[in-house]
């Protein structure tokens, strides 16, 4: 009787400490997505390079490469020329600077210059682009102006 005793004690004392035990669940296992396979290039061993042909491969980069910086270059002086010859043709005074008519009584330069011709009685030369000074005929006046062909100059009308 003494046994059951002491089992009776002991189950009342150790049942509220087992209690207050956590229990922790048990993890999973992990299933890792299957490995990305890699394929084999068929044409790898033409890939690879002898130490001669790479230093071959390497002096051609460097002559094209010489020859880019060239043509470089020579486009750069071209396109400073043409930037040169711009600015003769648009700067007043400049010796490339080209006169037109822009009309029959309307003088126009590149440079941005305009003059207009019937204040003086005359048309725009379209030869010249300039504005005419005398007159052979009244076809060289603007209009409301006759060219007295005696003295070469449009009058009015």
């Amino acid at each position: 009787m003494r046994f059951r005793l002491v089992a009776l004690l002991t189950a009342i004392l150790v049942t509220p400490a087992l209690a207050q035990i956590s229990m922790q669940p048990m993890p999973r296992p992990v299933t890792l997505p299957p490995a990305a396979t890699v394929q084999q290039d068929p044409d790898v061993a033409t890939k690879v390079m002898t130490l001669d042909e790479a230093k071959a491969q390497i002096a051609k980069l460097r002559a094209e490469k010489r020859d880019l910086t060239l043509q470089l270059n020579d486009s750069t002086a071209k396109l400073n020329e043409t930037l040169k010859t711009l600015t003769e043709w648009t700067t007043k005074g400049g010796n490339l600077v080209h006169a037109y008519c822009d009309g029959e009584t309307l003088s126009r330069s590149s440079a941005g210059a305009s003059e207009e011709c019937s204040t003086s009685g005359y048309r725009c030369s379209p030869v010249e682009g300039t504005c005419r000074r005398s007159c052979n005929v009244t076809t060289d006046c603007a209009g409301y102006y006759v060219c007295d062909t005696a003295a070469h100059v449009c009058v009015h009308s």
